[in-house]
């Protein structure tokens, strides 16, 4: 199914091949969710401040739909052609989510086992309707991020430079917009590269960019409003169980990044990756 993505992507211009993901990075990640966030927070009287309040999830769920809408005309193609199918939608997010849930969960019971992290429950009614916005901003947003990386820029790059190159150029640029994120260190900066090969494999493997999307998604939003953790070193405002790195344990635990600038998460990344490139072939 994703090879048919790539082969239904018509453009012979070299350059459009190349530079159409770049704005798209621009549109998709950079201005639309800021500026229809701001609009809608300054509409909604809330906090600009507060990337999951229900303004700046909406604006996320407006900013996945224009930026498919845009990225179809630029291109010439479908929402299909991206990944984003309407048949079997509940089989693929549902999909997606176990393997979300598989990994973060993975992931939170090696370190606790190891010592990296201290958990401590701190769930409070009040804070339900929070959390539920927050996890439907993160669904909006690992789709929107995936739509960009996978499902727009890999295939175009692939058919400059082919599958392989496609997939670690791709994660290049996602670890490099990565880079502005706070308490960022060389083993988290390594993790967001490997995550990037991870949601390719993942990818191309399923074809479906709900899939791929629920997945990222899912793992962003249970690691930081259900464990408390740091999302890619930025700290949230309420969640479940709250994560306390243990003294000397930075190495497990992540430190100040959260979960993502752990060891483990290295680990179980590769893992992933050797999952699935032995499930799809790879061309060279």
């Amino acid at each position: 199914m994703y090879k048919d993505h790539v082969n239904n992507i018509n453009i012979s211009s070299k350059p459009k091949l190349i530079f159409f993901p770049i704005i798209s990075v621009f549109l998709g990640i950079i201005l639309f969710p800021a500026i229809l966030g701001l609009i809608l927070s300054l509409l909604f009287n809330s906090s600009i401040n507060d990337l999951t309040s229900p303004a700046y999830t909406i604006g996320m769920g407006i900013s996945l739909f224009l930026s498919a809408s845009i990225l179809c005309k630029m291109s010439k193609i479908t929402f299909s052609d991206l990944g984003l199918n309407r048949k079997g939608l509940l089989k693929d997010v549902s999909i997606g989510a176990v393997i979300g849930v598989t990994m973060i969960i993975s992931l939170v019971i090696i370190i606790l086992l190891l010592g990296g992290i201290k958990l401590n429950y701190i769930f409070s009614s009040q804070n339900i309707f929070s959390i539920i916005s927050a996890f439907i901003y993160f669904m909006f947003q690992g789709t929107l991020e995936e739509l960009i990386y996978r499902g727009y820029m890999m295939p175009h790059y692939e058919k400059v430079i082919g599958e392989k190159w496609a997939i670690i150029v791709s994660s290049i640029i996602f670890t490099i917009v990565h880079g502005f994120n706070p308490n960022l260190h060389i083993l988290s900066t390594i993790n967001i590269f490997i995550f990037g090969i991870v949601f390719s494999a993942i990818y191309i493997k399923t074809g479906s960019l709900w899939v791929v999307g629920i997945v990222h998604g899912v793992w962003n939003f249970l690691q930081g409003y259900f464990f408390g953790s740091q999302i890619s070193g930025n700290s949230v405002t309420t969640s479940i169980f709250y994560s306390i790195p243990q003294p000397g344990k930075n190495l497990i635990s992540g430190g100040n990044f959260g979960y993502e600038g752990s060891i483990i998460t290295t680990i179980i990344g590769i893992l992933v990756i050797i999952l699935f490139l032995k499930l799809v072939k790879i061309n060279k």
